[in-house]
């Protein structure tokens, strides 16, 4: 499986590549590609596009490497995943990921270099580049599914996913441990209703094996489902008590963001 992370790893860096080249032919600054492409390149467990691809090997039967389209699709869950951690780094206010300065930092670090360091405006329009890049890895995000170029029916059993929005809201009245667990399966597991959308999502968005499953029949789709929920909700919990309990220098994040 790890020749699936490399593969997304060069069809994201190639599509990042195409970026650059066409902002440089209109003249255009590419900043926000660059930071996009330190974010991509600092490290990730490529969870989501592993798990995309075990479903099509679970219905192709194949060992060797997916096809080209396979990838693509695995890269744009990746990229919706940065789309996501740009984002939740501006919400709560953190300075690190995965070992670097956060999007939002890295943005005004940039503009205080600029400015010689003398501008107090630096943090909010670090912050505001970073919403918009986040925008815009959303927007690439579909791009990269878009034109991965599947087949008409394999794209119109995934876009569903992609238009519905997770509603989490139900967890607030559930008090307790119970509320937790129920947050928890929100984020990594059932209750997200679209796995595409929900920001907070780490495994069950990677189960966009769906596509793949158009031929796979009912059985194939349950027990993957039933494979995907309890893992999701275990990883979610496990990257909890390490957002709390883990050595930042092996988890490249601050233990004291989710707490706070």
């Amino acid at each position: 499986m790890a020749g699936i992370g490399r593969a997304v790893d060069v069809c994201l860096m190639s599509f990042l590549d195409g970026k650059v080249r066409a902002s440089e032919a209109d003249g255009t600054t590419n900043d926000m590609v660059h930071v996009l492409r330190d974010f991509l390149s600092s490290g990730g467990k490529r969870l989501r596009p592993t798990l995309c691809a075990i479903g099509w090997y679970a219905v192709a039967g194949s060992t060797g490497l997916p096809p080209t389209a396979v990838v693509q699709v695995a890269a744009s869950l990746e990229m919706f995943h940065a789309f996501a951690l740009i984002h939740d780094d501006v919400m709560d206010h953190s300075d690190i990921r995965r070992g670097r300065p956060s999007a939002h930092r890295a943005f005004a670090s940039m503009h205080r270099a600029a400015h010689r360091g003398d501008c107090t405006a630096s943090d909010d329009i670090g912050e505001s580049c970073a919403v918009l890049l986040g925008d815009l890895a959303l927007v690439w995000s579909s791009e990269l599914l878009h034109t991965a170029g599947l087949q008409p029916a394999r794209l119109g059993a995934v876009l569903p996913l992609v238009r519905r929005y997770a509603d989490r809201d139900h967890v607030r009245a559930v008090p307790g441990s119970a509320r937790y667990r129920a947050s928890r399966r929100g984020r990594g597991g059932r209750a997200c209703h679209d796995p595409l959308q929900d920001c907070q999502v780490h495994v069950r968005a990677s189960v966009a094996y769906r596509c793949w499953l158009a031929g796979g029949g009912e059985v194939v789709r349950d027990a993957l489902t039933r494979y995907a929920i309890p893992l999701g909700e275990a990883f979610q919990l496990r990257d909890d008590v390490l957002g709390v309990f883990g050595d930042p220098q092996r988890t490249g994040k601050s233990a004291l963001d989710d707490l706070a």
